[in-house]
């Protein structure tokens, strides 16, 4: 069968799934890992790390990224067909027994051509492992040189991230990216209560959590959280489906029809309605042109115009297989059982025009800062006073937790999930009570401490605690802020104005004063690789500003001293502004602050501090 060759009903031969991002570190890689491990039936599944940036999942589970595509390239002759002895050879396993083809990191053309004809070669050598491959192909652009594998694959599944891109900019990128490709689904990595699949306006496929504990867990093979969102079976749910659609069962043959009496049942007490089980989307074909923003149905009322619904999901498991006199007599679309689906779709198109937006209110000026990187400070500042004063002493200790616990989720949070997060397994008897005389004590405190300046200290939302945005200043919210406008940047000085925005406010470890809440470590992590990214950034474009970039390090590496890549980007930066002499001296201090862990700078720095030596000579 040619990677072109759609699949016959029943066909068990192996299946080519492409995954690919829509931005950089939303879960492309993740998502593929889940699907593999979430694969059904007794198929094997295999991970293949085609992303041509280059890989990660070897140096995340201190693997070898050596042994895989770069392997298999040494040892490849020229013009030589990909045998199935010669591709097993280079196959390892993750801690979850999910084989995977590692690719090191760094950008490589030759391995990612080496990629391409594995998948799509005349003589492709994973038809011959005999399992459904997932092409982890990271970011690709359009008309990238993994268009091939795209185009080729049985489905490509884009992941999609709500919070790092706009709906319209996203749909229009996933147009762009699946133009050529034969299905596509798009996979959104979201919180619950997601507007962003409405805004949208494409079919999305399904829904993974976004938690980042368990697919620690599940990347590692250890156990799955007890508490808190999991991603196994949400990636289970939408790998079932995808195999159904890609593989549908052989049609039914059905007996002629013959009259018979129904048989009667003895009369029995209703059973308790079951939860549905739960639904996907169909693959959408990609050969339609589905836009951001449908035109209207003309088969309407006249004088009225409805917005056309998405289509109906699909049930796992999967509907029956209907005969072809039956299937003749339905009116809803190919591909589509009307008998099985749900009448209406939980996702429908967006409206062809938002309506006006209404002037933004005016807001007095900031008075009261919150402060979260480090330990939880709130700051006053009186007006007319130029300095603000440290009121954090007039919180008691469950506020001050509360307040930290808002400051640390910007877009709100319910009234249970804030409840789990301040008392965890030691919630009092009425927690509900609890909470209220809480906040409300939150309240009086801020009110006494500004004379009773600030009186709205949360916003007025009846399902979510939120902090209000009027006088009132977040460090972290302008943190996230900035990480949204850092990605959304398409001109240098957007992009190094957020960086330096993030580099500023991330001076230091988040929410320290939580020691005990396993929940703030992913946001921890998360916000160090935005400050490193960032950081990276303004190092690579350093002519913007040099000196202030230097002073960002600086202070950066005195938050993170071990962290030999900022030692490496203040060395270069002092070349750059002719500052040979600072060399040694930096290259000093690095090695003092490794010796404090009983370390010593690698080669790798002294092999840059001698190349940036030399020229100075």
């Amino acid at each position: 069968m040619t990677p072109t060759t759609p699949q016959s009903p029943g066909s068990q031969a192996p299946l080519l799934i492409a995954v690919a991002g829509l931005g950089p570190r939303v879960g492309t890689t993740t998502t593929a890992v889940a699907l593999a491990c979430a694969w059904p039936g007794r198929e094997a599944a295999l991970v293949v790390e085609a992303d041509p940036a280059g890989g990660q999942l070897a140096d995340m589970v201190e693997a070898d990224p050596y042994l895989g595509l770069a392997s298999l390239a040494r040892t490849l002759e020229p013009d030589a067909e990909f045998e199935k002895d010669r591709v097993l050879e280079h196959l390892q396993f993750l801690p979850n027994a999910v084989p995977m083809l590692a690719a090191p990191p760094g950008r490589d053309p030759a391995r990612t051509a080496l990629t391409t004809a594995l998948l799509t070669g005349a003589h492709p050598g994973w038809r011959g492992l005999g399992a459904t491959v997932f092409a982890d192909c990271g970011v690709p652009e359009p008309d990238s040189d993994l268009a091939p594998v795209l185009e080729a694959a049985d489905a490509c599944l884009v992941v999609v991230r709500p919070e790092y891109t706009e709906p319209e900019l996203a749909a229009h990128r996933i147009l762009r990216l699946t133009a050529g490709c034969r299905r596509r689904g798009i996979v959104l990595i979201e919180k619950p209560r997601s507007e962003f699949a409405a805004a949208l306006a494409l079919p999305i496929l399904g829904s993974l959590p976004a938690a980042p504990v368990s697919a620690e867990a599940l990347l590692h093979g250890t156990r799955q959280p007890r508490r808190g969102p999991r991603l196994l079976p949400a990636a289970r749910t939408i790998a079932t489906a995808v195999r159904e659609q890609l593989r549908p069962p052989h049609p039914v043959a059905t007996a002629p029809h013959r009259r018979t009496r129904p048989p009667t049942r003895p009369h029995t007490a209703p059973a308790r309605r079951q939860a549905p089980p739960p639904t996907v989307y169909r693959l959408d074909p990609a050969t339609t042109a589905v836009g951001p923003r449908p035109s209207p149905n003309p088969r309407t009322e006249a004088g009225k115009v409805r917005t056309p619904p998405a289509p109906s999901p699909v049930r796992v498991p999967p509907p029956r297989p209907t005969t072809p006199g039956h299937a003749a007599q339905q009116t809803s679309p190919p591909g589509q059982d009307r008998a099985t689906d749900p009448p209406a779709a939980p996702h429908r198109f967006a409206p062809s025009s938002p309506p006006p937006a209404s002037p933004a209110p005016k807001r007095s000026e900031p008075g009261l800062a919150i402060k979260v990187f480090g330990p939880t400070r709130l700051l006053w500042r009186a007006p007319g006073r130029e300095e603000a004063v440290d009121i954090t002493s007039r919180l008691q200790p469950r506020s001050r937790a509360l307040l930290t616990v808002l400051a640390l989720h910007p877009e709100g949070i319910t009234r249970a999930a804030l409840i789990e997060l301040l008392w965890d397994e030691r919630a009092p008897e009425r927690s509900g009570h609890a909470l209220t005389n809480t906040l409300s004590r939150l309240r009086t405190t801020v009110a006494a401490a500004t004379d009773d300046q600030v009186t709205t200290l949360l916003s007025d939302d009846r399902t979510h605690c939120r902090l209000s945005e009027d006088g009132i200043t977040v460090d972290y919210r302008q943190f996230t802020a900035a990480v949204a406008s850092r990605r959304r940047a398409t001109a240098d000085e957007d992009q190094a104005a957020a960086c330096r925005t993030i580099a500023q406010l991330a001076t230091t470890t988040l929410a320290t004063d939580l020691t005990d809440a396993a929940w703030v470590e992913p946001l921890r992590e998360a916000a160090r690789r935005d400050t490193r990214y960032a950081l990276s950034w303004l190092a690579r474009n350093a002519d913007l500003d040099p000196h202030a970039t230097l002073g960002l390090l600086e202070t950066a590496v005195d938050n993170d001293p071990y962290n030999e890549t900022l030692w490496h980007h203040i060395l270069r930066l002092h070349a750059r502004l002719g500052e040979y002499d600072a060399l040694a001296s930096t290259y000093s201090l690095l090695t003092h602050r490794l010796a404090e862990i009983g370390e010593t700078p690698s080669r790798e720095t002294h092999r840059l501090l001698e190349d940036l030596r030399k020229t100075a000579e």
